[in-house]
């Protein structure tokens, strides 16, 4: 084995061991979105049902808005992907701020008022939990604001989180509600 052949496979060990570390991530992330959310607030619905929720909760204001002002242009979903953007805003955030915990010359870059974020105690084998918990502190952090501080009347949706039973029971109205709207 010369020299070169050495040094590409070291290269591409490493490669292959960043993209394992990556993927590990985002599965490990999928795989805890779809369990209950620690904060009480969330009332044990987990973040995929969270965000049916606000889905819901969105095109019911869009909907109701645009009955009560018809000649208005509601731009139903609009509200929807908005909190989404900001969501993955927030967890990119978060993350940054997890590892600002684990390594602390990373705080620098972080503002005065955003440093009540970082985590405390952040090791390499909870930095995942912790990054998580610190995602929801951002998620909750959006939706309390949502229904006072929204530009766009129609995307001001309250934080009343239903249990599990209660959104199951909401889905099932909603599509009920859709199949007879539709044509």
């Amino acid at each position: 084995m010369n020299v070169q052949t050495g040094k590409f496979s070291l290269r591409r060990a490493v490669s292959l061991l960043f993209k394992l570390m990556v993927l590990y991530v985002i599965l490990w992330f999928v795989w805890r979105a779809g369990q209950p959310m620690d904060m009480p607030q969330f009332n044990g619905l987990s973040y995929y049902q969270f965000v049916q929720w606000r889905k819901m909760g969105y095109d019911d204001l869009a909907r109701k808005y645009q009955a009560r002002y018809p000649d208005k242009d509601v731009k139903e979903g609009m509200c929807f992907v908005v909190d989404q953007n900001y969501d993955l805003a927030i967890f990119f955030l978060t993350g940054y701020y997890t590892l600002s915990g684990m390594w602390k010359p990373l705080q620098i870059f972080v503002g005065r008022r955003d440093r009540d974020w970082i985590p405390q105690d952040v090791t390499l084998w909870n930095f995942l939990p912790s990054w998580w918990k610190t995602f929801e502190i951002g998620v909750w952090n959006g939706a309390e604001g949502q229904d006072h501080s929204a530009f766009v009347v129609y995307c001001r949706l309250a934080p009343n989180i239903p249990t599990p039973e209660q959104l199951k029971a909401m889905k099932d109205a909603y599509v009920s509600e859709r199949q007879t709207v539709s044509p």
